[in-house]
């Protein structure tokens, strides 16, 4: 009977455990994305439209490799959407549209916060 509830215990530690590091990680990815983003936000509004497709096509070839980590803690409709905005920002920046770049990273940046902060436990989350 102990044994078994020794093993019940740190079963259920090692679960809830790794749910938290896993929920902490995906968070802290979208973060990094956010800044990254917030960088080349910045480089738009100084009109350096080179610069900022330079970047947001390392973002881009960045958040390809970890879109197939991510799929596996998030529904595939997350990912798919920061996706989409990434390619209506690289479709803008190609343009040299400034308006509709910033437009797109305001879409990406909603698309990223609902990445970081999907799992969060907050009231509006739980409910």
């Amino acid at each position: 009977m102990r044994r078994a509830l020794v093993l019940i215990l740190t079963l259920c530690l090692l679960t809830f455990g790794c749910g938290w590091w896993l929920d902490h990680l995906q968070q802290r990815t979208a973060e990094t994305y956010l800044d990254r983003l917030y960088h080349i936000r910045q480089l738009i509004v100084e009109g350096d439209l080179e610069t900022a497709a330079s970047e947001q096509a390392a973002f881009h070839v960045q958040w390809q490799h970890d879109a197939h980590w991510l799929n596996y803690l998030l529904d595939h409709h997350h990912t798919r959407d920061v996706e989409s905005s990434i390619r209506h920002l690289s479709t803008a920046l190609l343009a040299q549209d400034r308006i509709h770049a910033l437009l797109a990273t305001d879409e990406l940046t909603d698309a990223l916060e609902e990445v970081s902060q999907r799992d969060v436990a907050i009231w509006e989350n739980i409910m």
